[in-house]
């Protein structure tokens, strides 16, 4: 199915309900920089502010052509084929918040530059695939932009049919409105491959984020609130790992707990693990100083020993129930990811770990809950690392002809979603209306897992045969973390190197940086 959407004039109805909405402090509205707004700079416009429509940043590096009524053509997944907010070019009558923030934005866009947005709807994300090799193989010039899933996205790219980031020139990556820890990960022997930046909503939604039972931990004198462990410095793994025990209880008397019990930390395998080692600042692949990566994860110490010592827990009875592999007694549904929400709604698990898109999910949850980031591996690690396990790109297909507008538009779209659609996002659906009022808390910790995203090569780019490595031990309840590592280490490491070497040839396009 095709939807041909223009977009016209933004209602003032629309324009003053988001006026305010870009408040200091939120994502959406940070103010750190010079206010400058050149290349390298912040881009933070110093005269906005929370009581006018003016934007807090402005990319005034861009340059303004007249497109003279310009068609920017999006192939864009079906709305209705995900939960995540990938919707592009909503229309006017929208009365959702983030809807009508992405139409204002659209429409400040297409009046500065006198062109207008075509969304063509293009199914699933496997359909996207299929559909991108289409473009390709055809020639197809219409699409500026496709939007992708990232493993497909990243696989297009190594074969050349995407234009790399260093090849689109009105992009600026330094600034403010790009996400830096996650983009760095990407740039691969200093070629910088993908660039996220706050268009991609996603990239938020889909960040691993720990949810704990208030009421379970206030009935306890052996629990602690992870809020004020989070605030010394003391969430580690090893804090972490011990409270889920002390928060285990057999409820009904039968061995071996489950979701009739009090379960210590319920999810899904693939949620799990990775967000463990992630959060402790480990990645199973590294790049060394040239940004060259590689696995040599069975001779890292620190994560193999991190590995033993989950499993650990693993082993004892009701601290972990992982549902891929755990059968559930009472909360029996198609999709895993639904058994473990309703186990933790229901009282039965005292953590979660789980995607900020989740906490939606439980605003019917009658208990109170609390967010929290993943643990540090100790006190030392100077900071929480949050795990994204996904984001959507909006890819450039190498058909594309006018590669200047394009990267002209995506940077525009780049920065008016920070000014525009990030602040309503962040503030009134997901702080707002979907956590529980506890003096700031929740947003607090939403804040420091915004600021904290990053992502690890070996569970994304190369996460089928690098992170599923670990995820079987874990589901054999198996100690074979570095043996395994080490049977697959030289498959593994040619398949990186045959990748970094089109990188680096020049094949794909790019430049050093």
């Amino acid at each position: 199915m095709k939807v041909k959407k223009f977009l016209i004039a933004a209602i003032a109805v629309l324009l003053a309900l988001l006026a305010s909405c870009g408040t200091t402090g939120t994502p959406g509205s940070s103010t750190e920089g010079d206010g400058s707004g050149s290349p390298g700079t912040s881009g933070v416009s110093s005269g906005s502010s929370d009581t006018d429509d003016s934007p807090l940043y402005v990319a005034d590096y861009l340059p303004t052509p007249d497109l003279k009524g310009l068609e920017f053509n999006i192939l864009n997944i079906d709305k209705n084929q995900t939960q995540l907010i990938l919707e592009f070019a909503p229309d006017a009558s929208s009365d959702n918040i983030i809807s009508a923030a992405l139409y204002k934005r659209n429409n400040i866009i297409q009046n500065r530059y006198n062109m207008v947005f075509v969304e063509d709807v293009g199914g699933n994300y496997k359909d996207l695939d299929t559909k991108f090799s289409q473009i390709i193989s055809s020639g197809e010039t219409k699409y500026s932009l496709v939007t992708m899933i990232q493993r497909y996205a990243f696989a297009k790219a190594m074969s050349g049919y995407c234009v790399l980031v260093d090849d689109l020139p009105n992009l600026d990556v330094t600034q403010p409105w790009y996400v830096q820890d996650v983009n760095e990960q990407f740039s691969i022997a200093g070629v910088k491959v993908f660039a996220y930046s706050d268009e991609c909503i996603n990239l938020f939604e889909q960040t691993m984020c720990i949810l704990y039972n208030k009421n379970i931990v206030n009935n306890s004198q052996n629990l602690v609130d992870p809020y004020d462990l989070v605030k010394a410095g003391t969430w580690t793994v090893d804090k972490f790992l011990e409270q889920a025990r002390l928060g285990t209880q057999d409820i009904d008397g039968y061995e071996p707990i489950n979701d009739n019990d009090i379960i210590g930390i319920v999810g899904t395998q693939d949620f799990l693990y990775p967000t463990f080692w992630i959060g402790a600042g480990l990645n199973s692949v590294k790049k060394n100083d040239d940004g060259v990566p590689s696995f040599k994860t069975a001779t890292d110490e620190k994560f193999i020993t991190l590995m033993d010592k989950i499993l650990e827990y693993v082993k004892m009875d009701g601290v972990f129930f992982d549902l891929w592999v755990d059968t559930p007694a009472v909360y029996q549904y198609p999709d895993p990811g639904e058994s473990a929400r309703m186990i933790f709604e229901n009282d039965h698990a005292l953590y979660t770990i789980t995607v900020v898109s989740d906490i939606m999910q439980h605003n019917k949850m009658k208990s109170d809950f609390g967010i929290a980031p993943a643990p540090k591996l100790d006190e030392t690690q100077e900071s929480y690392k949050s795990r994204v396990i996904d984001g959507w790109l909006k890819v450039v297909p190498n058909t594309n002809k006018d590669l200047f507008t394009t990267s002209l538009i995506m940077e525009a779209l780049a920065v008016e979603s920070k000014n525009y659609v990030y602040g309503p996002y962040y503030k009134q659906a997901l702080q707002g209306r979907y956590t529980r009022d506890d003096e700031g808390k929740s947003n607090e910790m939403l804040d420091l897992i915004f600021n904290t995203r990053t992502q690890d090569l070996g569970d994304t780019a190369w996460k089928s045969s690098v992170s599923t490595i670990f995820m079987s031990c874990f589901a054999r309840k198996s100690a074979t973390f570095a043996s395994d590592a080490a049977r697959y280490e030289d498959e593994i490491n040619y398949n990186i190197k045959k990748e970094v070497k089109k990188i680096t040839s020049g094949e794909l396009g790019g430049k050093k940086s």
